[in-house]
């Protein structure tokens, strides 16, 4: 289940990776978060195996696009002369947060079982679409001047 997932991920990369995107970029962030926020909600209600690989699948698509329109606005944030470390940063938060779920994963399954463990999922991104909609302003602004060196 878990790779179908992955899948509608990759699918939605490829197509998003064929479009032309409109509006800015801050936009098609937040609206990834919602997405990734909200088609992961109804993974607890699911009452069979089917339903649950066809949210999954569901759910995975609003991944790719949101990572990639993350990607492009670092660029947009960071001054292209810290651009490398900008990027080394991002990539590091984003597997440093997958390290940290899957850890708080196995160990709410274990002490609280595994629908409980359905619930982390949706709870993180919710989380995510609140940070994120409480730093939007902070997302439009351009990249500031490099600081020089002391």
């Amino acid at each position: 289940m878990l790779a179908l997932q992955a899948v509608g991920s990759a699918v939605a990369g490829m197509a998003f990776g064929l479009a032309t995107p409109r509006g800015s970029n801050t936009n098609r962030f937040l609206l990834g978060v919602s997405a990734m926020a909200l088609l992961m909600l109804p993974l607890n209600l699911v009452g069979n195996v089917w339903s649950l690989c066809m949210l999954m699948f569901l759910a995975g698509m609003a991944t790719s696009p949101t990572m990639i329109t993350s990607m492009t606005l670092v660029q947009d944030l960071i001054p292209k002369s810290q651009i490398t470390e900008g990027m080394t940063f991002a990539v590091t938060a984003l597997l440093g947060g997958i390290s940290l779920g899957g850890s708080v994963a196995g160990w709410t399954v274990e002490h609280h079982g595994a629908h409980t463990g359905y619930w982390l999922q949706p709870t993180a991104a919710g989380l995510a679409l609140l940070v994120a909609l409480l730093g939007a302003r902070r997302l439009r602004q351009p990249a500031a001047a490099p600081v020089p060196a002391s």
